[in-house]
């Protein structure tokens, strides 16, 4: 099992702690496959991470689609099951949470879905959608719900609140929903959340507010957040540190600037070498690769980038590569730096 890896930065110390965790996911097999005795296929969505979250800290979790990131997330906040490893929330293995505090659990850790046009129940109107996380909870009494549904509104943005109370989510814009959304997760204070690509349904226009309501969360409240997303401009904008993720496991993992400005893996290279600049005088250097993406059910021995890396070496391809600490805080998973 790989080593819990420790960042060396100035938060309180850590909410989540994660170890050698693996999501797998059995395909079903067809009935000729079965009377054929195949065995069943596997989908290693993720395979084995190891990283842990600040108080506090922002950490974005970057790559492309299908490479583990939203199931980590929903791993880390008990929406998926863990196949092993551990999640430890505030020391606690969330396998072994039961009863009361595994309710207590799911109160300081919260979700931010990815679309708001589907994250809301269509009949509830604001008031009840975001007042409903107190009922289920019970927190509070009835009588002193709308002061504190208002104050969850104005926190995420919302002004006046009172306007908002009656609203169906059919009257709400995209980005009026989606702080309806951070208005519901927030309104219990949590310690902990998951916001997955909260702004890549949203118009560009309204994605900066978003994303300075989630870093004022963080700033504000000390609240931890997972930033799960595929844009390296937004992960840049707000992140304290970047944990670049291929086909089930981080590859690179340091503060932004690092990853940003002294990045090593060449899969993070080519990333952020897709960041759009807004100086068309610049010259960007082309990075070279193949197209071939493998599958997390077919994973290719040894690294898993090697059938798109250019520096790919014979050991490469036979031995998966270790997480390594190449400087102070800065993880890479790649032979060029053991």
């Amino acid at each position: 099992m790989e080593m819990l890896i420790e960042e060396q930065l100035n938060f309180d110390g850590p909410i989540v702690e994660v170890k050698d965790l693996k999501v797998h996911f059995v395909l079903g097999t067809g009935i000729v496959h079965r009377i054929l005795g195949g065995e069943p296929r596997t989908v290693k969505a993720v395979d084995g991470v190891s990283v842990s979250i600040k108080q506090g800290e922002i950490l974005g979790l970057v790559g492309e689609s299908g490479c583990g990131k939203t199931t980590t997330g929903m791993a880390l906040v008990g929406l998926y099951a863990s196949s092993s490893g551990e999640i430890l929330f505030d020391g606690n293995n969330l396998k072994s949470l039961k009863g009361k505090s595994a309710k207590a659990f799911r109160k300081k850790a919260q979700i931010i879905f990815q679309n708001p046009y589907e994250s809301l129940n269509p009949r509830f109107n604001v008031f009840n959608t975001v007042a409903e996380m107190l009922a289920i909870y019970r927190v509070g009494r009835a009588n002193d719900r709308n002061l504190t549904v208002a104050r969850a509104l104005v926190q995420a943005g919302l002004r006046p609140p009172e306007s908002y109370f009656n609203k169906l989510p059919h009257e709400l814009s995209g980005g009026e929903r989606q702080r309806v959304a951070i208005a519901r997760a927030i309104i219990l204070s949590p310690k902990f959340i998951v916001a997955d690509e909260p702004v890549s349904m949203l118009d560009v226009s309204v994605r900066a507010g978003i994303l300075n309501l989630i870093r004022s969360l963080s700033e504000k409240s000390n609240v931890s957040i997972l930033y799960i997303s595929h844009d390296l401009a937004s992960v840049r904008y707000i992140c304290n540190r970047i944990a670049i993720m291929y086909l089930g496991k981080i590859v690179e993992l340091g503060d932004t600037d690092t990853i940003i400005n002294d990045r090593l893996h060449p899969y993070s290279n080519a990333l952020v070498s897709s960041i759009p600049v807004a100086d068309p005088d610049v010259q960007r250097e082309r990075v070279a690769g193949t197209v071939e993406v493998p599958t997390p059910v077919d994973l290719p021995p040894g690294c898993r980038y090697a059938p798109r890396c250019p520096h790919v070496m014979d050991e490469c391809r036979r031995d998966e590569p270790g997480l390594r600490e190449v400087a102070l805080g800065h993880w890479v998973r790649c032979y060029l730096y053991e």
